[in-house]
């Protein structure tokens, strides 16, 4: 019997009437597995992917796939987004296994858990040397049975070689260096390396670091014309704001159209910084769109927000998006010429047959074609924006994955707390206050440990991982930065107590994926590469630097080294895949600036200051003094504000105002790169 009416994932949901008896993934389901020493069928996805569809309508509903599949195997199916866990350690035996990496992920396992075959999508039929998912079936089910011991040893070495992950480094620390980011930058189109095309937020912020901070004249340069390529592009959505995960092709203009949390929260947050160190006036409208697109239609009912939408719409991929030439030209009646140009509109479409729109040509270039001012395109411009974006609100929307994930949620909390910093504008402030406090409702309640991970319908299910604690910890961090409320730092602390005790590995200082407590895996990870996401260890890492010297906390700070040694080959191998990683160090060589602001304008030049990008600083703000705090101790309140720059608690003399700290950090009005003290 198919058991999935009973999970609350809308993806497992979607999974819920097909005549495969699917069952959740748990102890009791391995448990069964072994007892009647049947292989087990794992078939990871998520609710917005395009492919999982496909493979559920060509094979999951097939009678008669369905009932080879109910006889001879365990069916289990999962959410990789409730399950990260699963999916991380699957995906990378079925790149061992296959060279084949993507979702849906179809994995053959023994009754024990091992994996020993496997791949992403299957077609219903062959095609070329792709086996059909019938084929993959039959082929999986046979050497279970006639090759046991052979299946047993492929499965014990997948685990093996996944288990070796770290083993620490004695390697001497790496110079720091952009080179090898700057080996893969695409010089045509902005961003790194070639289709599909991801918007690598990661590598772009450490272009940022690099400009502060290691002397990298070009950093800025290519940043900008990433952020100018990639938010001009199709993968962006020109009329209600929001990127897609990411493009098709080189030139960022055919998106695969599912719009994740994720993605948008890492847009706000490189936005963000890159208005902090370029004020920018198009990085403030876009901060605006996307913040706009995410409280339209990703927040959900009780204040988280959801995961994601769906790719597929009124029938086809991406078809909320995609325009007819007449259909818009009718909608915008005598002004459509010079919007029609500007998206790119085509008459006979510019993608199968229809219209991605993107930004074909400039402001500059549309005003001088059409002999329009540039406060009358603008004002054409935006009315027309109103008009299609109206009329395709009516349109049948894509489906949304309601479930709330405490990581990526605690991401836009660091996101919008930075959007405050680069703008001033107090709606992202009380967003990120607000939504920071759902998180602790949802997910931490009472301050019970461990956290949960995912919530959906008043429940918050499974042990919290890795991720959810160091992306909460930065949360806590960047909240206090800008309203310095001293129980936000506490909050901290507690948090990453609880992870050093229950994530620790302890060998080479960093931290297992999952808890300790966890016990439905065959076994615990270390994950450490940078990609869609941060890594939970390079974001742990980087509190434990920054909480270090928040709380006096020598022994953070030591752990934090400790893993910046271990991740040193890993670092020298794939740089691209380890820039937070690269921020970190940078950081670290560089030195951390401390700065102590006490008096009764302490908030208003914390403000000040933070407008500023100053990626190896942090910052307590206070009205008076703190016995508890270093930064803190000894500074009464007078009747001006002072204002302290530390290295290691030990301060220059104070000064007065903003503008002087910053002549002292040597970046007072300059756009050169960042001199590190001498």
């Amino acid at each position: 019997m198919n058991q999935l009416q009973y999970e609350s994932s809308p993806y497992l949901r979607q999974h819920a009437d097909n005549p495969v008896d699917w069952l959740p993934w748990s102890e009791e389901m391995l448990a069964r597995a072994r007892r009647e020493n049947r292989p087990i069928v794992l078939s990871i996805g998520y609710s917005t992917c395009h492919w999982c569809h496909v493979m559920e309508r060509e094979s999951f509903r097939d009678e008669d796939v369905a009932a080879f599949m109910n006889e001879h195997f365990i069916n289990v199916k999962v959410d990789r987004e409730e399950r990260p866990d699963l999916d991380q350690l699957y995906l990378e035996a079925v790149q061992l296994l296959s060279r084949s990496s993507g979702w849906p992920l179809n994995v053959f396992l023994t009754p024990e858990g091992k994996p020993f075959y496997g791949g992403t999508y299957f077609p219903p039929e062959p095609s070329g040397r792709q086996l059909s998912w019938f084929q993959a079936l039959q082929y999986a089910l046979y050497n279970f049975r006639e090759n046991r011991q052979a299946v047993e040893r492929q499965g014990d070495r997948i685990l093996q070689t996944i288990a070796q992950g770290i083993q620490g480094s004695n390697d001497p620390r790496i110079p720091v260096s952009l080179d090898p980011i700057l080996s893969r930058f695409d010089e045509v189109h902005g961003g790194f390396g070639d289709a599909p095309k991801f918007p690598d937020f990661l590598p772009l912020y450490f272009l940022l670091v690099a400009d502060r901070l290691l002397q990298a004249p070009s950093a800025l340069g290519h940043f900008e014309f990433t952020i100018g390529r990639m938010t001009g592009g199709g993968i962006y959505d020109q009329l209600g704001g929001g990127l897609c995960r990411y493009a098709v092709d080189d030139a960022w203009q055919i998106p695969h159209f599912e719009k994740m949390l994720y993605d948008n929260a890492l847009l706000i947050w490189t936005l963000a910084a890159g208005h902090r160190r370029n004020p920018s006036t198009r990085y403030v409208q876009l901060l605006q769109q996307t913040f706009d697109f995410l409280q339209r239609e990703l927040k959900g009912a009780e204040g988280g927000y959801c995961a994601g939408l769906d790719a597929d719409s009124g029938g086809r991929e991406g078809g909320y998006y995609l325009w007819s030439w007449q259909e818009a030209e009718q909608l915008l009646g005598e002004q459509s010429a010079p919007v029609l140009d500007y998206f790119g509109l085509q008459p006979e479409g510019n993608w199968e047959g229809a219209n991605i729109l993107h930004r074909a040509r400039t402001d500059e270039e549309i005003g001088k074609r059409f002999d329009l001012s540039a406060d009358r395109w603008a004002s054409i411009r935006e009315e027309a924006r109103d008009v299609l974006l109206a009329f395709r609100q009516k349109r049948p929307a894509p489906r949304r994955d309601d479930k709330v994930l405490l990581s990526w949620n605690a991401l836009l909390v660091s996101a919008l707390a930075n959007a405050f910093q680069a703008t001033g504008e107090e709606r992202y402030r009380r967003e990120a206050g607000e939504l920071y406090e759902f998180l602790l409702d949802r997910f931490w309640h009472g301050q019970a440990f461990p956290l949960r991970h995912s919530y959906l319908e008043g429940k918050a299910r499974f042990r919290a991982f890795l991720d959810d604690y160091a992306l909460l910890i930065r949360a806590s961090l960047d909240l206090y930065a800008i309203n310095f409320d001293l129980d936000l730092l506490q909050r901290a602390g507690q948090l990453t107590d609880y992870a050093l005790e229950h994530f620790s590995a302890e060998e080479t200082g960093l931290f297992y994926y999952t808890d300790d407590r966890q016990s439905d895996l065959p076994l615990r990870r270390v994950e450490i590469r940078d990609l869609e996401l941060p890594s939970g260890n390079s974001v742990m890492a980087d509190n434990l630097q920054r909480l270090g010297l928040l709380l006096d906390r020598s022994d953070y700070r030591r752990r934090a080294t400790q893993m910046l040694q271990s991740v040193q080959p890993a670092m020298q191998k794939e740089p691209l895949a380890h820039t937070g990683w690269l921020a970190v160090e940078a950081n670290e060589k560089a030195g951390w600036n401390e700065v102590a602001i006490v008096g009764p304008d302490a908030l208003e030049m914390a403000r000040e200051l933070n407008r500023h990008f100053l990626p190896n600083l942090v910052l307590m703000a206070a009205p008076d003094e703190h016995p508890d705090y270093p930064l803190l101790q000894h500074r009464p309140a007078q009747e001006r504000t002072l204002l302290y720059l530390c290295r290691d608690y030990a301060c220059q003399r104070p000064v007065e105002t903003v503008k002087e700290l910053l002549e002292n950090l040597r970046i007072q009005g300059s756009k050169d790169p960042w001199t590190l003290p001498g």
